[in-house]
């Protein structure tokens, strides 16, 4: 379900250092009814926890959260038992696929085209072609790089290549919709980070996502990119 809303005014609180803030906003939001809970292996640990508890946490999210999807990332057996309970839950599942290091293009490629095919048979609700891939794939070369390395200087490893080639980027964002139309008939977005965003090829997905993150570094711009999403 689509709706308008006529917001004035965003309230925002900075736990940090105990702020509230008020951001002016005179413009018309386009809004969809999902409520939803990113669900990742890593800030939310499931690959530590015992199905159980997974299960349990898929159970609150609906019963007490009042959600009604989740967002899911990975490659292996566990994620897909996962998505299997949520679509019991009654939960929508939008899912991504993720690996632990940053590898090359043609690998991610090779790991997409099974991931599609798994998300078709499993009925997942929307198919996310990829999450922050500037960041997540290496594009450059042919080698598997630390995630945490790459992380560590971002204007070094991934705004600055971006910058300078910016159209192998968006090629291979585009390569990954046409797989994902190829094995998958249900909506395909992408997690964008907000410094890839204006790269994505927005008009080839059914859903515009960003990664936007409201913190010290980008409350002047956050408004602005979300009035940038609404296409």
């Amino acid at each position: 379900m689509r709706g308008r809303a006529d917001l004035k005014e965003l309230r925002v609180f900075f736990p940090f250092n105990n702020e509230e803030k008020r951001l002016s906003l005179n413009h018309e939001l386009l809004f969809v009814k999902v409520k939803g809970v990113a669900y990742l292996s890593t800030s939310m640990g499931w690959f530590r926890k015992d199905f159980g508890r997974i299960k349990s946490d898929l159970e609150r999210m609906r019963n007490e959260l009042y959600a009604n999807a989740v967002r899911l990332e990975g490659t292996g057996a566990l994620l897909w038992k996962i998505v299997e309970v949520a679509k019991e839950e009654g939960l929508q599942v939008w899912a991504h696929p993720k690996v632990n290091d940053v590898i090359p293009g043609f690998e991610f490629i090779s790991i997409f085209r099974n991931f599609c095919r798994r998300a078709e048979d499993l009925g997942v609700d929307v198919l996310m072609v990829g999450n922050e891939l500037s960041l997540e794939v290496n594009l450059e070369d042919n080698r598997t790089l630390s995630y945490v390395e790459r992380c560590s200087n971002m204007e070094k490893h991934v705004h600055k290549p971006l910058r300078e080639n910016p159209s192998r980027f968006t090629s291979f964002i585009a390569k990954l919709v046409e797989i994902s139309r190829k094995y998958f008939s249900g909506k395909v977005t992408y997690a964008a980070g907000s410094w890839e965003f204006d790269l994505v090829p927005w008009e080839d997905l059914d859903i515009v996502s960003c990664n936007q993150f409201l913190y010290s570094q980008t409350e002047n711009t956050y408004l602005d990119l979300l009035l940038r999403m609404k296409l």
